[in-house]
């Protein structure tokens, strides 16, 4: 029992959405999808924007999800010429979207039946409103965390790129002004959850942060991909993405974007770096998997040798991860990144051989090497909360730098 919404909340939530999900993906419905079709059955000839707009979708997600439910027959749009001249779409159902729409009905009236058991029909209305009092509430703007610094929001965002939706957390301080941002990218397995408390550091101080969860990079992500479709290079189109929606965001500052990479995160985003060069300001590097291509490479020497699957620490891999590798050489692919470089290793690692980030730091034309004593792969939370303070550190070192 909680008498705390949040937890209330997120509880109903999830129970409801583990039998919904089930069965929507049953019928081959997508994140999305459900909610569109069932009020489309209901607002058929509306322009997008409005059902975008009944749904609480944003138009470019909308746009996407469809296109996406255009091409599998589900929906047409006609043409329309609204005021200024501007086209828009009025969207109805195809008869097999219709009949799609159907069954998610079907699906929608037996979850309410099964979710208000022994409830009167007093009690029932008494909840919705209260739910919508609280969505109301919410949704009126105001700074909904603070610890001893500034005021911050976190969002959940959606990226969409090569017909795949990237999911990250979006952490700003409360401020008029744009402001710095760090991408944090995740190690194999993880999500951008694992950087929730140094989001959090750096939003109370003034830095943004966006935490992603890579397409297909862990049983847990909330983005699209099976981890058998996940490569090194999947994730590095996935930061790329990522930083062009960074980039393009109003409350952030273009000329200050850093990249943050842990463990093959950390290859990820020195990979990236090497295209984004001087659009970024400075690479910041945690235990970076910098061995991955190596280590794979002794073991699987040809295509041939490469099985279809192969598990691997709690995740499936697919073939391509390792034929994506194959003559690989990470130190042909990085180091010519002219910015500053911040490399955080342990002396303890038993996974990434500290040589590795030696190697890198020597590389690297401006590059500085930490060494943490007795920390292995993944820091302790002494050794964390270290590693928060060295990120701001460097980032507010760099801009006083650049800024002068």
């Amino acid at each position: 029992m909680t008498d705390k919404l949040f937890i209330a909340l997120l509880n109903a939530y999830g129970a409801h959405s583990k039998i919904s999900r089930n069965s929507f993906q049953k019928l081959g419905l997508s994140s999305g999808q459900p909610k569109i079709l069932y009020v489309l059955k209901r607002n058929e000839g509306k322009l997008q924007k409005e059902i975008a707009e009944l749904c609480s979708i944003e138009q470019s997600t909308m746009t996407v999800l469809i296109k996406k439910m255009e091409a599998q027959g589900w929906v047409r749009r006609e043409t329309a010429t609204v005021s200024g001249g501007k086209r828009a779409y009025f969207l109805f159902l195809t008869d097999s979207g219709r009949k799609v729409a159907q069954e998610i009905d079907y699906i929608v009236d037996l979850l309410e039946e099964k979710a208000f058991r022994y409830f009167s029909q007093t009690e029932k209305a008494s909840l919705l409103e209260y739910l919508r009092r609280v969505e109301r509430n919410l949704s009126q703007p105001y700074a909904p965390f603070r610890s001893d610094g500034m005021y911050y929001s976190s969002k959940e965002i959606s990226i969409f790129h090569h017909e795949r939706r990237l999911v990250g957390t979006l952490y700003l301080p409360e401020t008029e002004n744009p402001v710095p941002l760090v991408i944090f990218s995740h190690g194999y397995n993880g999500i951008g959850e694992d950087f929730t408390q140094n989001s959090r550091f750096l939003a109370e101080r003034g830095i943004g942060s966006l935490c992603l969860d890579f397409c297909g990079g862990s049983v847990k992500s909330r983005s699209d991909g099976k981890t058998t479709d996940m490569t090194i290079f999947s994730e590095k189109e996935d930061l790329l993405a990522a930083f062009q929606e960074a980039a393009s965001l109003k409350q952030i500052r273009k000329d200050a974007i850093f990249l943050f990479g842990g463990s093959q995160g950390g290859l990820v985003s020195a990979l990236a770096a090497e295209e984004l060069q001087d659009s970024i300001r400075g690479l910041i590097l945690l235990f970076p998997a910098l061995c991955i291509a190596d280590n794979w490479n002794d073991r699987f020497h040809s295509a041939e040798e490469i099985p279809d699957t192969f598990e691997f620490w709690g995740m499936v891999l697919g073939k391509r991860f390792f034929e994506t590798l194959l003559g690989f050489h990470t130190f042909e692919h990085i180091g010519s990144f002219q910015k500053k470089v911040l490399i955080l290793h342990g002396d303890q690692d038993k996974v990434v051989n500290l040589s590795y980030s030696q190697k890198a730091a020597g590389l690297y034309p401006n590059a500085k090497l930490v060494v943490f004593p007795g920390e292995g792969h993944g820091f302790s939370p002494e050794g964390d909360s270290k590693m928060s303070q060295m990120v701001y550190d460097f980032v507010t070192n760099c801009l006083k730098e650049n800024d002068i």
